[in-house]
């Protein structure tokens, strides 16, 4: 189907050279406005998206409250927030104790770092299920760095890690272990033949989960179970190593792929103390405190009789030696006596409180500070009011831009015009005088200065496109992985469609009002 006739197609083709101009400088100068708009519009995409992902961190309606002195019992405020119809009136949902502390870690070459550590009281809350999210947890060739949400319980000894933590162990996405190093004190592990490191030994942790951000910036999440195992001054101590039942008792974990564990043990027992049953599954009691992120086992070796610690330690050597670089590790079995929660109150140093709504949360401040003197921590709240209204900017700030760039093309194309008639009216008025029809030249101007802009549109979104791709290979992003510009987008394709629609409105406008003399006023210039 053809919209111009042959005069018109021949018209078209050679008036296109002059509208453009010499070298094309209409087209180019229109590019180069085209494509300063476009790479504003990338910019404000890129950052009102880095705001988005900012505003809708699933942290930021976990707020905190921290003990301001020993007198006050966190577990009673706590129990005073459940009651009646407080929830319902500050719109929360959810309220535990926690306690924030530090653990020591020891790293792949035998040095150690110290990392805040956050116990929450619920490991099967709302709170962990968000850390949990696919969208947090980092991934290992396709496979998720995360337990599963329902296998995690209260008397878990395992933890939860970001990527930032166990980089500062050695670690790398490629070798993530499945349990990680706790320095503890033991006092005579070496006359058990227990590694030393400057006078603390190992004692490995399950690695629940590697993730990108845990809340208010930890390095390590876990149960308050843990904290209550870990913590220095019980008796017994759970995580002290320094009895020979913890040398003797050989706890291994072995990872689900492994087929041939028990047969590969049994060449690392000797003869004489070898038995029937030499591997065993541990009870579900013990591996659930030691599940961690791969799936796998907890094997208990068996040799047979009462070995010297020697024999015990070189079966030891042995077993991780043949499977060690396939992901098994020694592991142990701390709940020597297990202290329950119950009667724990007072060590809490911090309560958190998860809202469904932010709406009431400046009268749950002043209800805090009030009933129970406590300061809330707002400073999360402050930071997605500050997301919210810096969107808003950048949106407002778009929509100007958006328009000043339309405004600014419809001036050059009506000052082209008028330029270019003022040099052709009189060919023009000749082209009327021999019946060329005033609709006949509008099509024409219209189709020449629609392929103009098309054609400016196609350079600037294609120059866009490669500077957002350039800087994508190079690594210019926010935060290792937010780009800085982002094409393609709502305001992308509306700026396109307006654009146009303008294109097309204006020459139809300019067009009209300058053809509608008559063609004797065209050609001999008459007013």
């Amino acid at each position: 189907m053809h919209f111009l006739n042959d005069y018109q197609s021949l018209l078209m083709k050679r008036e296109r050279r002059v509208v453009l101009g010499r070298k094309a400088v209409a087209l180019w100068l229109l590019s180069i406005v085209l494509f300063a708009t476009f790479l504003a519009i990338s910019f404000s995409a890129g950052s009102i998206n880095y705001l988005n992902e900012k505003m809708n961190d699933p942290f930021t309606y976990w707020l905190n409250v921290d003990k301001e002195s020993s007198s006050q019992n966190l577990t009673e405020v706590a129990a005073g927030l459940e009651e009646d119809s407080i929830p319902y009136h500050f719109l929360f949902d959810n309220v535990q104790t926690e306690i924030e502390t530090s653990m020591d870690m020891l790293d792949k070459n035998g040095g150690y770092d110290v990392f805040t550590i956050q116990h929450y009281e619920d490991m099967s809350s709302d709170l962990i299920k968000k850390v949990l999210e696919a969208d947090n947890v980092l991934k290992s060739h396709g496979t998720a760095l995360a337990i599963s949400t329902d296998s995690i319980v209260d008397r878990s000894l395992g933890i939860i890690m970001t990527f930032d933590a166990l980089k500062r162990l050695g670690y790398s996405l490629d070798d993530v272990p499945a349990f990680v190093d706790a320095r503890v004190p033991a006092k005579q592990a070496d006359s058990l033949n227990f590694q030393l490191y400057d006078g603390y030994v190992r004692a490995p942790v399950p690695l629940m989960a590697v993730v990108k951000r845990l809340p208010m910036n930890k390095d390590i999440v876990s149960s308050k179970y843990l904290y209550i195992q870990y913590t220095e001054g019980y008796d017994p101590e759970p995580f002290n190593l320094s009895k020979e039942k913890h040398a003797r008792d050989l706890y291994f974990f072995v990872p689900n792929e492994i087929q041939d564990f028990e047969k590969g043990v049994l060449e690392c027992i000797p003869d004489s103390l070898r038995q029937k049953d030499h591997v065993l599954t541990t009870e579900p009691r013990i591996a659930e405190r030691l599940r961690s992120w791969r799936l796998g086992s907890i094997k208990t070796v068996y040799p047979s009789g009462r070995p010297p610690l020697s024999v015990v330690n070189d079966i030891e050597h042995q077993i991780i030696e043949k499977f060690g670089s396939r992901g098994v590790q020694r592991v142990y079995n701390y709940d020597e006596s297990y202290r329950g929660l119950d009667g724990e109150l007072g060590i809490e140093n911090g309560l958190s409180v998860h809202f469904y709504s932010l709406d009431s949360i400046r009268s749950f401040e002043h209800y805090m500070k009030k009933e129970w003197k406590l300061q809330l921590e707002m400073t999360q709240v402050h930071q997605k009011e500050n997301f919210n209204s810096v969107s808003t900017m950048a949106n407002v700030l778009t929509v100007f831009l958006l328009l000043f760039s339309i405004v600014s093309i419809i001036i050059f194309i009506v000052n082209m015009m008028q330029s270019y008639f003022q040099k052709v009216k009189r060919n023009l008025g000749t082209f009327k005088a021999f019946g060329m029809s005033t609709k006949e030249l509008i099509t024409v101007y219209v189709a020449i200065i629609l392929g103009i802009v098309l054609s400016a549109l196609l350079i600037a979104l294609c120059a866009t496109w490669m500077i957002e791709l350039l800087l994508l290979a190079i690594g210019v992003t926010k935060e290792g992985n937010a780009p800085h510009l982002i094409l393609w987008n709502w305001n992308t394709l509306w700026a396109v469609i307006i654009i146009i629609i303008s294109t097309v409105a204006s020459v139809l406008i300019v067009m009209h009002r300058l053809l509608r003399q008559t063609p004797g006023n065209l050609i001999y210039d008459r007013v």
